[in-house]
């Protein structure tokens, strides 16, 4: 970001180009808050940076499991569910 002016947004194209510079075929970002786990650019793009609240409603924190090809979301009770 550059003062006042908005943030350049990325294309699919450049992240296209990022999963083939560094030879991957899904990215995760932080410091993208989102309320639950979303995936960006067609799935290519996994935002992950979830508020945790936990000590102040006392929902279940959250964390992002990724086994082969699939990715699930995680909770420190023992929930896990796979994000579509």
């Amino acid at each position: 970001m550059n003062g006042d002016r908005e943030p350049d947004r990325v294309t699919k194209e450049d992240v296209i180009s990022m999963a083939h510079y560094f030879d991957v075929v899904k990215i995760v970002v932080g410091h993208t808050v989102v309320s639950s786990f979303k995936k960006l650019t067609e799935g290519m793009v996994l935002a992950i940076d979830i508020i945790q609240l936990y000590t102040k409603n006392n929902k279940a924190v959250q964390a992002l499991l990724i086994v082969g090809n699939k990715e699930y979301k995680v909770n420190d009770r023992g929930g896990k569910q796979e994000c579509i």
